[in-house]
C-alpha cells in the first residue's frame, strides 16, 4: 500500500508575501526534501515522482509524488480522540514528548519542515511522523537557488516571524507546540494572541502549570533580531528535557506521597501499639495501687483502735475513701491514668493515718495520769 500526493494544479502559481511561487516549485522542493529524507524514520520513505511533458503530444503529465503509506492518525485527530479518555493528561504528555522526539529526528536529518500543522503530523503505532515537506528547507540554507520555495505557513499554527527571515529549527518547534496547545484546550492559539491567555486557557482545561509553562515557551514568538532568545525553545532537545525534567519532579512527588502514606500507616501502627501498651501499663499502675492500698489498710488495722478512734486519723480515712470512690468512678469510665492517680493519693492518706495512729498510741502512756 503506497500513498500518492497530487499537485492538482501543476501549472499555477501561489502568491505570498507579494512573490509568485510556481506550484512545481514546492514539488520539486518536496522531491528533493523527501530524497534527503529517505534515512530519517520521521518521514515516510518516497519512491518517486513525475513532471515532466509528452514530448509527442505536448500534453501535461500530471506531477505526482509516491510514497509510504502512514496507517495512521493525524495529530489533529489524535487530540479529538484523546478528549474521552480518563488518562487524557499523562497520555497527552506522553505524545507531547513523542511528537518533539520525531522532530528532533527531522532535524537531525538537516531538515526542517516550515510548515507544521495537526494535518501534517501523523502517529503511527508509537511514533510520530512528518508529512507534506513541500515546503522543507536544510537548517543551514538560506533563501536563494532555483527551486527555493519561500516560507509559508498554516494560518493558526505558524510561529510569529518577520518577513523574509530565515527559518530556524525554534519556528517548528513553536508550530508543534501549536499542536500540542490544541490537544490541550480544543482550539486554536489564534484566537488568544497573548502568551498569557494561552497559559491561562491551558490550566483552565485541566494542564498542569509547569506543563502548561513549557507549551507557552514553545509556542513564544523568536525574538529575531537575537541569535539566541532565552524565552523560547531553539530545539526539539531543549523541549525533551524540560518535559523529562518535568517527569522526575512528578515521579519523585508521587514517590513523597507514597513514602509519606508508607510513614503515616507506620506511625499509625506504632500509635496503636503505644495505646495498646500505655493502657496495660495504666491498668498495672491501677492494680499496684489497689494492692498497696490494702497493704495499708491492713497496717491502720494492726494499730490501736482508741488511736484510730482519733478525729485526725478519721479525717485522714474518709479523705482516702473519698478518693477511692472518685477513682473507682474514673475507672469505669475508662480513665485508668486518672484512677491510679487518685489511689496513689488515698494509698498516701492511709499510709499518713496510719502514722499518726502509730504516733498517738506510742504518747498515748505518756499523757495518760
Amino acid at each position: 500500500i503506497v500513498a500518492i500526493k497530487v499537485y492538482r494544479d501543476p501549472d499555477g502559481v501561489e502568491t505570498i508575501d507579494g512573490e509568485q511561487i510556481p506550484i512545481q516549485n514546492y514539488f520539486l522542493n518536496e522531491c528533493k526534501s523527501l530524497a534527503d529524507l529517505q534515512e530519517c524514520a520521521a518521514v515516510p520513505r518516497y519512491h518517486y515522482g513525475v513532471n515532466d511533458e509528452n514530448r509527442i503530444t505536448g500534453d501535461r503529465i500530471q506531477p505526482f509524488v509516491v510514497m509510504e503509506f502512514v496507517d495512521g492518525m493525524t495529530a489533529e485527530k489524535v487530540g479529538k480522540g484523546l478528549a474521552n479518555e480518563a488518562d487524557r493528561a499523562e497520555r497527552l504528555v506522553e505524545l507531547f514528548r513523542k511528537a518533539m522526539v520525531g522532530l528532533q529526528r527531522f532535524h537531525d536529518a538537516g531538515k526542517i519542515h516550515r510548515d507544521i500543522s495537526g494535518r501534517n503530523v501523523m502517529l503511527q503505532g508509537d511514533r510520530f511522523r512528518f508529512v507534506d515537506c513541500a515546503r522543507a528547507k536544510a537548517i543551514d540554507e538560506v533563501h536563494t537557488g532555483m527551486h527555493t520555495v519561500k516560507g509559508g505557513y498554516t494560518p493558526g499554527y505558524a510561529s510569529e516571524e518577520l518577513i523574509g527571515e530565515r527559518k530556524t529549527p525554534a519556528e517548528d518547534v513553536s508550530e508543534l507546540c501549536t499542536v500540542v496547545y490544541e490537544w490541550f484546550t480544543g482550539s486554536n492559539k489564534s484566537e488568544s494572541n497573548l502568551p498569557a491567555q494561552w497559559y491561562k486557557r491551558l490550566v483552565a482545561k485541566g494542564s498542569d502549570a509547569r506543563l502548561a509553562k513549557i507549551v507557552v515557551k514553545g509556542m513564544t514568538p523568536r525574538n529575531p533580531q537575537r541569535a539566541f532568545d532565552p524565552a523560547v525553545f531553539h530545539s526539539p532537545h531543549e523541549v525533551i528535557s524540560a518535559l523529562d525534567r518535568l517527569e522526575r519532579i512528578r515521579r519523585l512527588q508521587n514517590r513523597l506521597i507514597r513514602n509519606g502514606i508508607g510513614l503515616l500507616a507506620v506511625a499509625a501502627v506504632l500509635l496503636v501499639f503505644f495505646y495498646v501498651s500505655w493502657d496495660r501499663v495504666q491498668h498495672f499502675a491501677y492494680t499496684s495501687e489497689l494492692r498497696r492500698l490494702g497493704e495499708q489498710r491492713e497496717a491502720l488495722a494492726n494499730a490501736p483502735r482508741d488511736a484510730r478512734a482519733d478525729a485526725r486519723v478519721q479525717q485522714r480515712i474518709d479523705a482516702a475513701q473519698q478518693l477511692e470512690q472518685r477513682a473507682d468512678a474514673s475507672n469505669r469510665h475508662g480513665n485508668t491514668g486518672e484512677a491510679s492517680s487518685l489511689l496513689a493519693q488515698a494509698v498516701d492518706q492511709i499510709a499518713d493515718a496510719s502514722r499518726v495512729a502509730a504516733n498517738l498510741a506510742r504518747l498515748r502512756p505518756l499523757v495518760q495520769p
